[in-house]
């Protein structure tokens, strides 16, 4: 995420901010009011990607987490038993742990997009 993240703040002129600096910006008011929002698409993008990644990273939940703490691609294996498999409940429960990435995708798509391809071509 850190490359990811370097490739949108090194695509920001740093003309921009040295016309800011003349102007009598401090260096950490031009960061805020000029850098941070140019720099918004990739951050929604970096911030979309890292989710996703955090949620479906079902290793370290199984085994880090305990019965009473398991996320939620962890919990789904209690629906699998030695003889059956409640698949009813199994694809309930899948559609549930996809919601909150599907909302905050169609949230942040209009970002993403133009954050994923702003470091793409130079």
């Amino acid at each position: 995420m850190i490359w990811m993240m370097r490739s949108y703040f090194e695509e920001i002129p740093i003309a921009i901010e040295q016309a800011a600096r003349t102007d009598g910006y401090s260096w950490l008011h031009s960061f805020f009011r000029l850098v941070l929002p140019l720099a918004a698409p990739g951050i929604a993008a970096t911030l979309v990607l890292a989710y996703i990644f955090c949620w479906n990273n079902f290793a370290f939940g199984l085994m880090l987490g305990g019965n009473s703490t398991q996320p939620v691609t962890v919990g789904l294996l209690s629906f699998m038993g030695t003889n059956e498999v409640q698949w009813g409940l199994m694809a309930a429960a899948t559609v549930i742990a996809v919601v909150p990435e599907m909302i905050l995708a169609v949230a942040m798509q209009r970002y993403m997009i133009r954050g994923l391809t702003f470091g793409a071509v130079k």
